[in-house]
């Protein structure tokens, strides 16, 4: 974390605009807590050259992680605290929302997979990713692992096609043509969770991650049945543009009254504070 966004950290802590919990010793604890090239450091084991990737062991996990060659590994080193370091605000197994043994995960915007590779002796992951960047080097970091099913699709409220913008980890759909096309934005299905959920023929779903670019709610939208039926763990993000964490927990409180609910974390990436993570799941 750079001085630039521990000084933006301050801004939104101290906002006026701020409407959700952070207490001063969590706050104070991730203002202070070491860089994620620091963190990385300490997991990776070994970066190989492996064509157009970089074949990336981690402490810890089994198989080795592919990372398309074209991404900065600085991109990899924030991928890797966000999604393997406990105390970070964007981990998405807190307590409540522990990946339990035998689960179902629908991982909504897999990106490089590293969340369901740390989950495969434990769990069945689906991975729903719509870059062809990514979905090529998921193939070959999930090839021989039976648990693991990769959809090429971006999720929506809707199915039909999309439009992905330019970049690999902070792509965004359009649903409509973008008014200036990107030469490097490609055309993508669309399709809903509810839609995916018939196709695969799944009988349960027990946990969806989420992090998808602001379109966690039309993805929430489009999986209003699921949600309903299976009343699985969420644990999705809140912090990009046009993200109003709010409307994401009334909408799914309107589908499950019963679901608990609790919002972490801090940004101030649109100038705005606002939570990091918000998860969902169902009282016992």
């Amino acid at each position: 974390m750079g001085l630039i966004h521990r000084f933006d950290l301050l801004r939104a802590y101290c906002s006026q605009e701020r409407d959700f919990e952070c207490s001063p010793g969590e706050f104070l604890k991730n203002l202070l807590r070491p860089t994620a090239n620091f963190f990385a450091s300490s997991r990776i084991v070994n970066v190989a050259d492996a064509g157009n990737c970089r074949r990336i062991s981690l402490q810890g996990i089994a198989k080795p992680l592919y990372w398309p060659r074209q991404i900065s590994l600085h991109k990899l080193y924030m991928v890797i605290a966000e999604s393997l370091n406990e105390t970070d605000w964007h981990y998405y197994e807190v307590p409540e929302t522990t990946v339990e043994s035998g689960d179902v995960v629908l991982d909504c915007g897999a990106a490089e997979g590293i969340f369901s590779l740390n989950l495969i002796d434990r769990a069945k992951c689906i991975l729903i990713e719509p870059s062809p960047v990514f979905t090529e080097s998921l193939a070959r970091t999930f090839a021989g692992v039976q648990n693991v099913q990769i959809i090429s699709a971006a999720l929506s409220s809707q199915s039909g096609k999309g439009y992905l913008s330019a970049g690999c980890l902070n792509s965004v759909l359009h649903n409509a043509e973008p008014d200036t096309p990107q030469d490097d934005s490609v055309i993508v299905r669309t399709t809903t969770i509810d839609e995916l959920v018939v196709e695969l023929g799944l009988d349960r779903v027990d946990y969806i991650k989420g992090d998808l670019e602001s379109f966690e709610l039309p993805v929430l939208r489009g999986g209003e049945r699921t949600i309903r039926k299976f009343r699985p763990k969420m644990a999705l993000t809140t912090y990009h543009k046009s993200n109003d964490w709010k409307e994401m927990r009334d909408f799914v409180l309107s589908l499950v009254p019963g679901y608990s609910w609790h919002v972490k974390g801090l940004s101030y990436l649109d100038k705005s504070p606002k939570p990091v993570m918000i998860h969902f799941w169902p009282t016992k």
